[in-house]
C-alpha cells in the first residue's frame, strides 16, 4: 500500500472537514413541537391514512400559514419601518 505524503494527507483531512461542514450546512433545521393529545391523534391518523409523515403535515401547515402570521404579527412594524 502506497503512503500518502504528509502534506497531501493534511490537505485531504482539510478537504474532508470542508465537505462535512458543507453537508451539515445543507441539512434542514429540526424543530420539536408539542401538541395537545387531540391534535396529536388527528395528525397521527392523517399520517397513517395517507402514508405521509406527521412531520410532512406539520411542515405543510407552517409553510401554508407563515406568511399570514408574519403579516398579522409584523405587519404594523413593517409599515412603520
Amino acid at each position: 500500500m502506497q503512503r500518502i505524503p504528509e502534506k497531501s494527507a493534511q490537505n485531504l483531512a482539510a478537504l474532508k472537514t470542508t465537505l462535512y461542514m458543507d453537508f451539515i450546512s445543507e441539512v434542514p433545521a429540526m424543530l420539536a413541537l408539542r401538541f395537545p393529545d387531540d391534535i396529536e391523534r388527528r395528525l397521527a391518523a392523517l399520517a397513517a391514512k395517507t402514508g405521509r409523515s406527521k412531520s410532512f403535515y406539520a411542515r405543510e401547515a407552517i409553510l401554508e400559514h407563515l406568511e399570514g402570521l408574519e403579516d398579522d404579527y409584523l405587519g404594523a412594524e413593517r409599515r412603520r419601518g
